[in-house]
C-alpha cells in the first residue's frame, strides 16, 4: 500500500478486524517502493460464500484526495471489484 501513514494504518486496521463473513488468515506488511499506479492489492483472494476458491488478486485504486467515502460506498466500490473478479474467472 501507498499512501498517508495514518489513512493505511486505518485500512490495515479494518482488514484485520475483518467481518461476520470473513476469515483472516494472514496479512503481511512490507516496505516496497511507491508504486505509481497508485493501487491497493489484496492478494490471494478467495470467498467461501461465492463459492470462490481460486485464490486471486483484488486491485483496489488510490483516491489522490483526503476524502473519505461511507461505508455504503465502500461496499459498492468492492462488490464492483468482486463482480469483476468472478467474471472474469468464470470465462
Amino acid at each position: 500500500m501507498q499512501g498517508i501513514f495514518n489513512r493505511i494504518d486505518k485500512v490495515i486496521e479494518l482488514i484485520k478486524k475483518g467481518n461476520k463473513k470473513s476469515r483472516i488468515t494472514e496479512i503481511k506488511i512490507e516496505h516496497i517502493q511507491i508504486n505509481i499506479n497508485r493501487v491497493f492489492i489484496v492478494r490471494g483472494w478467495t470467498s467461501q460464500t461465492r463459492n470462490f476458491n481460486s485464490p486471486t488478486d483484488l486491485v483496489f485504486q488510490i483516491r489522490d484526495d483526503e476524502s473519505i467515502i461511507s461505508k455504503k460506498q465502500a461496499k459498492q466500490i468492492y462488490k464492483q471489484i468482486v463482480e469483476k473478479v468472478i467474471n472474469r474467472n468464470r470465462q
